[in-house]
């Protein structure tokens, strides 16, 4: 391919193949994906392709956290962007674990151990309208509860009162 560019110019942070900018922000592009903004440090700023690999976040517009860029040659078109969670925002995983956390908040994650598979946020829901949710404590079902062998509860359960049971609250999705 022919450039006019000189040579510091076309080959510009490519000692390694790899960059790191700054986060500026994701454009999604219908049906073509997402485009990732970042800001140069100490270079210019490139309009990237986001590399998917099946986990991924959108933080606010300038957040401060860094982006490795991967590239094959000066030309955007083949960079690819990977964004990192926040420095001060990872998870300390405990030995032998790992999963999935929430990319501002080390608090809230899908923990994996060899016991078992740990939601660590007080509040659970699953299904687009909330079918099952957890809400510190209390579980609210929003459709029919079939049991198939047997049940217990460690309290006994009280009656329905007159008035018919406590009314299930609407679900609130993020």
């Amino acid at each position: 391919m022919t450039t006019q560019q000189r040579f510091g110019d076309r080959t510009r942070d490519q000692q390694d193949g790899t960059e790191t900018h700054l986060w500026d922000e994701i454009e999604y592009v219908s049906d073509a994906g997402a485009i990732l903004k970042v800001k140069g440090t100490g270079t210019q700023d490139e309009e990237v392709t986001l590399l998917n690999s099946g986990y991924g976040f959108n933080l606010p517009s300038n957040t401060d956290t860094e982006v490795t860029l991967f590239a094959a040659g000066s030309d955007t078109n083949n960079k690819y962007g990977i964004p990192h969670i926040p420095p001060t925002k990872q998870r300390p995983w405990k030995s032998g674990t790992g999963g999935i956390q929430h990319p501002n908040d080390p608090d809230k994650a899908v923990e994996f151990g060899d016991k078992n598979t740990h939601l660590t946020d007080a509040i659970v829901a699953l299904g687009l309208a909330g079918i099952l949710e957890v809400n510190n404590g209390t579980v609210y079902i929003r459709g029919d509860l079939v049991v198939s062998g047997s049940s217990s509860a460690t309290n006994r359960l009280g009656a329905i009162p007159a008035g018919g049971a406590t009314p299930v609250p609407g679900f609130d999705p993020n």
